[in-house]
């Protein structure tokens, strides 16, 4: 992984002057950083851009739509002093919630597997987002707070964790449900899909391992209207 700027003459918490890696000043140019863990297509990321952070997302498969500044990389490798080289003031973290979900489906799956891999993979990040010190909101499904603990929130099926997590959420994303996408033949008979958040339409290369994760990856996505509150939080935040 590469490091972002190395920071002289500032912290995390205050604008930073110079990088003594790459004599670039900050001292008129700064933006306030944040990460974003297990970042995927960048539904967080995509409201905090629009406060006018930069982001730095991490997630150990690539991502070619992500906005922001992408890092490939195993979540379970990083350190908290990997992570405090760049420089943030907030972060987002949406751990993978397959092992957890089956735990909400009795009918389906009655005797579902422990969850050991969500729980790693959540109390990693979560440990990594404490030491590193900065407010973030980690998101989950509801069956996950039987293994990790109690949420702090919850908005609809979004359940989260952390010191940066809303009180209270506009009343839109109140409405908003999360699951996989579904399928119909309309009266052309052309296979439709919609989402979670409303979205209609054939998918690209339907019946393959591709468009199958294409409809994971955008079920998986943090509804705008969810990441927007968060990112009205996270701007409480810049010094």
């Amino acid at each position: 992984m590469k490091p972002h700027h190395q920071f002289v003459g500032g912290t995390s918490d205050a604008h930073p002057e110079r990088c003594d890696r790459c004599d670039v000043d900050f001292s008129e140019h700064w933006k306030p950083i944040a990460i974003d863990l297990f970042c995927g297509k960048g539904g967080w990321t995509n409201a905090l851009l629009e406060k006018g952070f930069t982001v730095y997302g991490f997630d150990i498969e690539p991502q070619p739509e992500y906005k922001g500044t992408f890092v490939q990389c195993d979540i379970l490798t990083l350190t908290a002093d990997d992570l405090r080289t760049y420089g943030a003031i907030f972060a987002t973290c949406s751990s993978p919630c397959e092992q957890f979900s089956v735990h909400g489906m009795k009918h389906f799956h009655p005797n579902p597997p422990f969850p050991a891999m969500g729980i790693k993979l959540f109390n990693h990040a979560r440990a990594l987002l404490e030491e590193l010190g900065i407010p973030y909101v980690m998101e989950n499904v509801r069956p996950a707070k039987n293994f990790v603990g109690r949420e702090t929130n919850h908005c609809g099926p979004f359940y989260l964790w952390g010191p940066g997590v809303p009180a209270i959420f506009p009343p839109c994303a109140y409405k908003i449900q999360k699951g996989l996408m579904t399928k119909w033949i309309d009266s052309k008979g052309k296979t439709r899909t919609q989402g979670p958040q409303g979205r209609a339409g054939r998918l690209p290369g339907e019946g393959t391992v591709a468009a199958s994760r294409e409809r994971t990856a955008q079920a998986a996505m943090i509804p705008l209207s969810i990441a927007r509150a968060v990112a009205d939080v996270a701007e409480r935040y810049i010094p």
